[in-house]
């Protein structure tokens, strides 16, 4: 079986940060936005074997062998900006915790449920776009696509990312005619075991 001999110890975060808008005439505000719906993706770092369930999909799901790269090998945070929406889509606020089990780089086994809708109880969309560069500024949330939550296993670390996505009204790399969306990346939640 999966991490077979090793003895879990079930531990359980205790910290929480934070498709309606909430309308703000005032350009340089950040309009509030909140999400019904998610995508999610999961990733193990600096370990032998790893398994995360959350909504009802192992992903990742890495068996015994050798260590797997660090998280910052692969770019870090860089790397999920990039990643975009990917994995498992459509998922309904909230599903019961996320069951993670994995190795570390150390050897040692380790076992943990992150209840990602405690993370983010209040159905927020983490963002720091001021409404003036919102493609649709009369309807906010038209420019937003519901976010990706994102966990990562990084050796005895777990971390929870928000991932937003907002279509604004320039590009955001300059001469790029497909750059029209701002993804912002923003740590909700870490926890080391």
């Amino acid at each position: 079986s999966f991490l077979s001999g090793c003895q879990m110890n079930q531990q359980t975060p205790s910290s929480s940060l934070s498709n309606a808008a909430t309308a703000v005439a005032n350009p340089d505000s950040v309009p509030v936005l909140h999400f019904k719906l998610h995508s999610y993706g999961g990733f193990c770092f600096n370990t032998y074997e790893c398994k995360v369930v959350y909504a009802g999909l192992a992903q990742p799901d890495n068996p015994p062998g050798k260590l797997r790269p660090s998280f910052e090998s692969v770019g870090g945070e860089k790397f999920l900006k990039t990643m975009g929406g990917s994995g498992h889509i459509d998922i309904k606020n909230f599903p019961a915790p996320a069951k993670v089990t994995w190795r570390s780089k150390d050897g040692t086994c380790h076992s943990a449920e992150i209840d990602i809708g405690k993370i983010f109880k209040d159905e927020r969309i983490i963002h720091h776009l001021p409404l003036r560069e919102f493609a649709f500024q009369d309807n906010p949330m038209a420019s937003s696509d519901d976010p990706t939550i994102v966990l990562v296993v990084d050796d005895r670390t777990i971390k929870v990312y928000m991932l937003a996505s907002i279509n604004t009204n320039r590009e955001q790399i300059p001469g790029n005619k497909y750059s029209y969306t701002k993804n912002e990346l923003t740590l909700a939640y870490s926890q080391t075991f």
